[in-house]
């Protein structure tokens, strides 16, 4: 009886059906993640949980577990009783009597509605300050602590001579753009002050550099680095 108590008592939505889909058994976790009772659920074919659009997903996942393959971490969504969506995470693995047959599926699912808004959330706000970089004339782009280029805006690409900034992502910024002194000595990325930006942890204002184009011509540049630190470490 212990291994049916666990199964009862998860949080998380277990779920058992025959390979041609009925439920054949359904816990707390799925009644309290989908609103149906056992008795609502069990002898259905499990479509009913599946939204408009996404009930060709039970046939592909039957036919996968029918070869005995596991499905992992599948993110999608199901219709709770009530008709509102719930964004889940779920595992489908074959179920086996004791001759090592397959005779069911079995999918535990879990709740991510919290984690999706939150992506969602990151999405939004990272295209907001996408929109704010490509708006502003200055030209802005950053470095991971290798020194390639992780973020570039628009006027920065085209400052440099170059189509889209994203013929500059991953990149390494030193050797493209800033290699030679404006007395037309070459220096290492160790020497660049953006460098020693990172080790200081601190701001650095540079007025007398030169940065170099795409075309092999160079500039006399004014500009401000900053270190991106998290929790006091410089990313």
């Amino acid at each position: 009886a212990q291994p049916s108590a666990i199964v009862e008592s998860s949080d998380d939505a277990i779920i058992g059906k025959t390979l041609d889909g009925i439920i054949t058994t359904w816990n707390g976790g799925a009644v309290r993640l989908y609103g149906y009772t056992a008795e609502e659920a069990i002898g259905h074919h499990a479509s009913f949980l599946y939204p408009p659009g996404r009930k060709e997903e039970i046939e592909a996942v039957l036919l996968q577990v029918r070869s005995g393959r596991p499905l992992d971490r599948l993110e999608t969504q199901r219709v709770r009783k009530d008709g509102s969506l719930v964004d889940i995470s779920v595992t489908f693995s074959p179920i086996l009597n004791s001759s090592n047959t397959i005779v069911g599926v079995s999918g535990i699912s879990r709740d991510i509605t919290q984690l999706v808004r939150a992506r969602q959330e990151i999405a939004e706000r990272e295209e907001r300050i996408r929109l704010l970089l490509d708006s502003t004339a200055e030209a802005i782009y950053g470095i991971d602590l290798g020194g390639a280029c992780i973020f570039c805006n628009w006027s920065c690409a085209r400052l440099l001579g170059y189509e889209s900034p994203t013929d500059l992502i991953g990149k390494q910024m030193h050797p493209l753009i800033h290699h030679t002194r404006s007395d037309g000595t070459h220096y290492s990325p160790e020497l660049s002050p953006i460098f020693d930006a990172m080790r200081r942890r601190e701001g650095t204002h540079i007025e007398d550099e030169v940065i170099w184009r795409a075309d092999g011509t160079s500039f006399p540049v004014e500009y401000w680095s900053h270190p991106i630190l998290r929790n006091n470490e410089v990313m």
